[in-house]
């Protein structure tokens, strides 16, 4: 297995709560605040009602959060040339979806504007800065460990 799909197997393990499953992101009402709108993060994800915040929490393998990704259809960034046109809130839950998700903003820099190619490349797999895909260096050091966890697992079992 290439160091992509390592990558994107220990971030949906860690978004997705050891679960392996898309999910909607959880945490107190409160803990959404900080998405509310006229918080700086609020407005960056296009939250302008109150209790957006709460109501467009992330959603999926990687989390998809925000008005301005998930109040209308599917945003034509996660499925160019697809017919899937449902609401991005409800159907990043469903598991095809949540990987189309997934797989299209990890090699095509969606979320943040870094790509999976920035650190895994021909030149090697730099999974902690491979965490900047989907939100910047938070919890890179976890996220890296659990992809080195795969690669050896998997590297083991092939030459054992």
């Amino acid at each position: 297995m290439s160091a992509g799909p390592l990558h994107a197997s220990a971030t949906v393990k860690h978004e997705c709560a050891d679960t392996f499953q898309p999910i909607t992101e959880r945490g107190a009402k409160a803990y959404f605040d900080k998405y509310e709108p006229g918080t700086p993060l609020g407005k960056q994800l296009g939250n302008s009602v109150k209790g957006d915040g709460h109501l467009y929490r992330g959603r999926g393998f990687v989390q998809i959060t925000g008005a301005s990704t998930t109040r209308t259809s599917a945003p034509s960034w996660v499925f160019p040339a697809t017919t899937i046109s449902c609401s991005a809130r409800t159907n990043a839950l469903q598991p095809g979806v949540a990987y189309r998700i997934l797989s299209f903003g990890m090699r095509n820099g969606t979320f943040t504007g870094k790509k999976l190619a920035d650190s895994i490349n021909a030149k090697g797999a730099d999974y902690k800065q491979a965490r900047r895909i989907i939100n910047g260096l938070d919890k890179a050091d976890l996220i890296q460990g659990y992809a080195t966890n795969f690669e050896a697992v998997l590297t083991s079992s092939v030459s054992g």
